[in-house]
């Protein structure tokens, strides 16, 4: 495994914020259209056009055809997937994990508010 993933130039992989969306987009899905890229990532279609192609050439992704639809997909074969759908998948547990805290908290602001309000009613009835 050291030897395949040393061969992986993820700098060139991951070198703008578009191929990184791209992928980070496509490690979730079986095949995704370029419109469907575009919205999943945010990006301008052009972006998402010139992300996909530089990674083509770097053999990350693959061409499906599906009725008249053109599928990318990424490439199971290629070296470096397992490792960045490991990438991926850190990130969106991580993400997932900062998310739940700050709901929590929002949420336990939100009972304590609502007891201290509760108060305040019962107080103002026995008055």
């Amino acid at each position: 495994m050291a030897d395949s993933v040393d061969s992986i130039d993820l700098s060139t992989l991951l070198s703008s914020q578009a191929r990184f969306r791209v992928l980070k987009a496509l490690c979730g899905f079986q095949g995704a259209r370029l419109r469907t890229l575009e919205h999943l990532t945010g990006l301008a279609i052009r972006s998402v056009q010139v992300a996909v192609n530089g990674l083509e050439k770097q053999n990350m992704l693959t061409r499906q055809k599906k009725d008249r639809a053109i599928l990318y997909c990424l490439n199971e074969d290629h070296p470096g997937s397992e490792l960045l759908k490991s990438i991926f998948n850190l990130i969106r547990r991580n993400t997932i994990q900062a998310r739940a805290h700050v709901y929590h908290s929002r949420a336990k602001a939100a009972l304590r508010f609502s007891d201290e309000m509760l108060e305040l009613v019962r107080n103002g009835r026995r008055m």
